[in-house]
């Protein structure tokens, strides 16, 4: 994997897209994340292939000024996979990856202002193989906190791609499902982002009701809550 990782690095590096190179990659992760939550006495084995995949992962995106050179099919259905099946010891580095990946990805669309096609794929994969599983995640009375930071993350990625999900995940957010500690810890990030509540009152008339009632229900069952309403 480190041999196959470093000729990613290296056709990125002259410019040469990487779709051929991540086949053989993602479908060993992807068996490796499904396998991970169906063999107890391999797991061992199969973890070590996960955390290598996701190192490497991380450092490509990193080294990364765009996701023009089909970097986004590096985001396989095997993120999804270990959300739902990893052991709660294991689910903050997954998650902390993936924020990295997500912040730096947004950081992409935001500088260049449009939404290419590999920046739609990008978004596409992300959506369709982390989201589910992280709400899902999100709901759980065992929920990492670190989840809030990983949807905080998706939240404001969303802003610049499809408004129809920034309003799902703040709705998401402040429902009656997701674990509470969770979402106060959500939504003490995302207050504090320069323009956010901008774009809550183009798209969520309702936002303050909404707000003020998060805030009420996080008084009351997280006492030592980070939100804060001014």
């Amino acid at each position: 994997m480190k041999g196959r990782f470093a000729a990613v690095l290296l056709y990125i590096q002259k410019n040469i897209n990487v779709a051929t190179l991540s086949e053989k990659l993602v479908e060993d992760f992807n068996k490796a994340a499904i396998k991970l939550g169906q063999e107890e006495m391999r797991h061992y084995s199969h973890w070590t292939v996960v955390c290598a995949y996701m190192e490497h992962v991380a450092e490509v995106f990193e080294r990364s000024s765009d996701v023009e050179l089909s970097q986004y099919l590096f985001i396989g259905e095997g993120f999804g996979k270990l959300l739902d099946s990893c052991r709660s010891s294991e689910i903050s580095g997954i998650v902390t990856t993936l924020q990295e990946i997500l912040c730096k990805f947004r950081d992409i669309v935001t500088r260049g202002f449009v939404m290419t096609a590999p920046n739609s794929a990008m978004y596409s994969a992300v959506m369709t193989n982390i989201s589910p599983s992280l709400r899902t995640l999100c709901c759980s009375l065992t929920a990492p906190q670190p989840c809030a930071d990983l949807l905080a993350a998706l939240c404001l990625m969303s802003i610049d791609c499809k408004t129809d999900d920034f309003v799902s995940i703040v709705k998401f957010s402040t429902s009656e499902q997701i674990n509470k500690s969770i979402s106060s810890r959500f939504l003490s990030q995302v207050l504090s982002v320069t323009g956010f509540l901008k774009q809550l009152s183009e798209h969520l008339p309702s936002y303050e009701v909404t707000l003020i009632q998060a805030w009420i229900t996080s008084s009351i069952l997280v006492p030592q809550s980070p939100l804060r309403l001014k």
